[in-house]
């Protein structure tokens, strides 16, 4: 009985309570904050993109390079990222995992429409 008398005194604080809105997961655009199994990533900028157009036979794949600020606890720092290459992160390794879209040799491929996919593999 003792519980049910208090329940309308806590009612209004829960009310008070706002939720902290969780960073997105999945790919992110340049700019947006995206969480990766522990760090942030926020792409920056695109310094090389030499990937081969989907209509196109090239003799070399290609590479996706990028700028992007790490965040790991109260740290952050600026990081390059090539695509599928790991780079040590806190106690892990953090992979720029998928680049999209890919161009084609009759579209480049517009700063806005990047999507970046990050995984994170890490430590004990």
């Amino acid at each position: 009985m003792k519980t049910l008398a208090l329940f309308p005194l806590c009612l209004p604080l829960a009310a008070c309570v706002t939720p902290a809105s969780p960073l997105p997961e999945g790919p992110a655009r340049l700019g947006q904050t995206v969480y990766v199994d522990g760090p942030t990533v926020r792409p920056i900028a695109v310094i090389e993109d030499s990937r081969c157009p989907t209509d196109v036979v090239c003799v070399w794949a290609g590479r996706v390079v990028i700028r992007a600020e790490v965040g790991t606890g109260p740290g952050k720092r600026e990081m390059t990222l090539t695509l599928g290459e790991p780079v040590p992160v806190a106690d892990g390794a953090l992979i720029l995992a998928e680049v999209a879209p890919v161009a084609r040799h009759t579209q480049p491929v517009k700063p806005a429409d990047y999507r970046f996919t990050f995984k994170f593999a890490g430590g004990l």
